[in-house]
């Protein structure tokens, strides 16, 4: 039997603005949400260049 190796991620999710679309404000009629998928990996040189930034 062959072994088989699992890749672990790890996903990052942020939001920004009003999500509520009955009643939002009209001076910032956004709602965004962003993420990052990262791998256990790269996880490292990821935290490696935020702590540099």
């Amino acid at each position: 039997m062959e072994k088989t190796t699992k890749s672990k991620y790890y996903l990052f999710i942020d939001e920004c603005g009003d999500h509520n679309l009955a009643k939002y404000d009209p001076g910032f009629p956004v709602f965004t949400l962003c993420g990052i998928l990262v791998s256990r990996q790269n996880l490292n040189a990821l935290n490696k260049a935020f702590i540099q930034v």
